[in-house]
């Protein structure tokens, strides 16, 4: 069960990485690949560090500096790497409205509430 988990994490982070990259290639960086898998991550490892809330900023300007030895230029960069904020904030948008309306309708027609949280997941363990 684990290797396939690992599996599934490495085919979705691998998937996020090529969109970035597909992002970077809209704006015009013209960085092969490989040079994606080696500074995505490393911008996103960045990111952790606790300075900013959710490590905007931090996970920015390290992406913009990470691939200006490839060829990209800081604004490139650092378009991108907002660009691919955009995405997560947009998809989680969406599902924050899936979970409203089917919580709306679930309540409208006396069906049980739908919980984000672990709370309802241990009750049924």
């Amino acid at each position: 069960m684990s290797a396939h988990a690992l599996l599934l994490s490495l085919m979705i982070q691998s998937a996020f990485v090529s969109l970035n990259a597909w992002l970077g290639h809209a704006i015009g960086i013209t960085t092969p690949l490989t040079t994606w898998f080696l500074v995505w991550p490393l911008a996103k490892i960045a990111g952790l560090v606790p300075m900013s809330l959710g490590g905007l900023g931090v996970r920015d300007v390290t992406f913009a500096a990470l691939l200006m030895p490839f060829g990209a230029t800081p604004t490139q960069a650092l378009v991108t790497s907002l660009l691919w904020q955009t995405v997560l904030m947009m998809g989680g948008l969406v599902g924050g409205g899936v979970w409203w309306f089917e919580n709306r309708r679930n309540r409208q027609s006396g069906a049980r509430r739908i919980s984000p949280g672990l709370s309802s997941w241990r009750s049924r363990v």
